[in-house]
């Protein structure tokens, strides 16, 4: 992390992050540390911690201005481990676990790791302005404490759409199914707000170097065609976007 830290420093444009990692350290910032290097790497240079709408004083992560001349808003998020599982850490190590869908304790179970995602992406909502065609409000989510390290396009598909398209797959809670954030029927709070403003979550499975090489995204299909499709055109212009996999 030091080299890639270096790395940062040398561009002169990231001395804000760079002071809250050598701070703080913590998994978070690591997160925002790689997110700036695999971006900076690849040419696509990134403003740091932008106020972006002006109903209160919140800021994304990051953000850039497309060559066509759309403004990409980027906030990512971690979602912590359940309080279950982090009681099983010693120090920085995971002891073994167990997910199943009907596990006694409800921490263990693997439609909680979803409901666990969907909220903190909930929560982060608030930070974006609401929906214009001139501008991408993108989440970026690590996916590393979601079912242990093993997030797949299955569970995107569940966890943003409802249905894996397989019962024997499908996610149960309270012996009812999951509902999806942009799925018919989901209401918690911040969702009406949620389907307006976001146009994509990129989910990345855990944290490394090559952070964004086996990332996924999920389109907002509330949104008109053209502007998804425009969302995809304007990305793939980047080499830091030309390996995320799109799941519909």
């Amino acid at each position: 992390m030091e080299e890639i830290a270096g790395y940062l420093k040398q561009t002169g444009k990231y001395n804000q992050l760079l002071a809250k990692w050598h701070e703080r350290g913590d998994e978070e910032i690591r997160f925002e540390i790689l997110f700036a290097y695999w971006c900076e790497r690849r040419n696509l240079s990134l403003n740091y911690e932008v106020n972006v709408n002006l109903e209160n004083d919140k800021t994304v992560d990051f953000n850039f201005v497309t060559e066509g001349c759309v403004t990409v808003n980027l906030e990512l998020v971690r979602p912590d481990l359940n309080k279950g599982i982090k009681e099983k850490l010693t120090g920085d190590v995971l002891q073994g676990y167990v997910l199943t869908s009907d596990h006694q304790d409800p921490d263990f179970r693997t439609c909680a790791q979803l409901i666990k995602l969907q909220w903190s992406l909930l929560e982060k909502v608030k930070k974006f302005p609401p929906y214009t065609e001139s501008a991408f409000n993108i989440l970026v989510a690590d996916c590393g404490n979601i079912h242990a390290g093993m997030f797949d396009p299955l569970d995107l598909v569940m966890a943003m759409y409802g249905y894996s398209g397989d019962p024997k797959w499908q996610e149960n809670w309270g012996g009812r199914k999951l509902i999806g954030m942009w799925e018919k029927g989901y209401s918690q709070r911040g969702s009406d707000m949620f389907n307006d403003r976001i146009s994509a979550v990129i989910f990345v499975p855990e944290q490394e170097e090559d952070l964004l090489e086996n990332a996924l995204i999920a389109l907002n299909p509330l949104k008109s065609r053209e502007h998804r499709q425009q969302l995809l055109d304007e990305l793939r212009v980047y080499k830091a976007f030309v390996d995320v996999q799109t799941v519909q």
